[in-house]
């Protein structure tokens, strides 16, 4: 269930300067009511919504030793082998891990031959797990995480970081329980510029002897980047994962209407 709406609106319009405005804005959610599927792999469990987050609970770090550790029960556990292979029923849920409530905002404006439009666009009401160092990786294939700077080192530590201590040789349960944990939900919403189109209309009312009716000369930036991301740690949500975030592309064409 949900709402999706539309407004249009013309702000401004005068003889030479015309403002319009266009807003999607959708809200949506969703709950399973029966769900008998034995497949291990869906994240499904009934009650909650079909894209959710589950995550394995977190207990903080062991302040003698900087070892993650999390529930099992009422019981705080070490035992990373039973941590892995809770079921979704046991796990945390952090929240949907996709936009609740989104759409875009289109601003269109022009002045004479002269036009300018910027789409903004939102996602919000949503959940990721961020990534962070994975020591069998670190060890393994050399692939390292900004987040080993804080890790756990000494007792009193755990006071102000969540990132485990290095151990050797490296335990792959111990890792998967940390990065799939409570301890790296962060809140994805953010508000992001997708382009920005600048336009120059040539026609024959300017100039008589154009031999097509309309000429529009255009540049195109678009995947401009974030105005506002939720969580602190400034992560893209939409790229947190990649290595490095798409860059900025530009574009010029023409558009002719004989």
């Amino acid at each position: 269930w949900g709402i999706d709406l539309a407004l249009n609106s013309t702000n401004i319009q005068s003889k030479y300067f015309t403002w319009n405005s266009n807003l999607l804005f959708s809200w949506a959610r969703n709950k399973v009511t029966s769900y008998t599927g034995t497949n291990a792999s869906l994240e499904i469990l009934q009650g909650r919504p079909v894209a959710s987050l589950f995550v394995l609970p977190w207990a903080g770090l062991d302040p003698t030793t900087g070892d993650p550790q999390g529930w099992l029960g009422d019981t705080v556990s070490k035992d990373y082998a039973a941590l892995t292979s809770l079921q979704l029923k046991d796990r945390v849920y952090a929240g949907s891990a996709v936009p609740t409530l989104f759409g875009n905002l289109l601003n269109n404006f022009s002045y004479k031959n002269i036009s300018l439009s910027i789409n903004i666009s939102y996602r919000l009401g949503y959940k990721f797990i961020r990534p962070s160092i994975n020591y069998s990786l670190l060890y393994g294939s050399y692939i390292g995480h900004v987040d080993y700077a804080e890790r756990w080192r000494q007792p009193g530590d755990e006071a102000s970081t969540n990132v485990p201590s290095i151990v050797y040789p490296a335990n792959n349960a111990r890792d998967y329980f940390y990065n799939q944990s409570q301890a790296l939900v962060e809140k994805a919403g953010n508000v992001r510029i997708e382009d920005i189109r600048a336009g120059y209309d040539i026609n024959k009312l300017n100039f008589k002897k154009l031999p097509i009716d309309k000429l529009q000369v255009f540049v195109l930036v678009s995947n401009v980047g974030n105005i506002w991301i939720a969580n602190k740690r400034g992560i893209d949500p939409n790229y947190a994962n990649a290595g490095y975030l798409p860059p900025v592309s530009y574009s010029v064409g023409l558009r002719a209407s004989l």
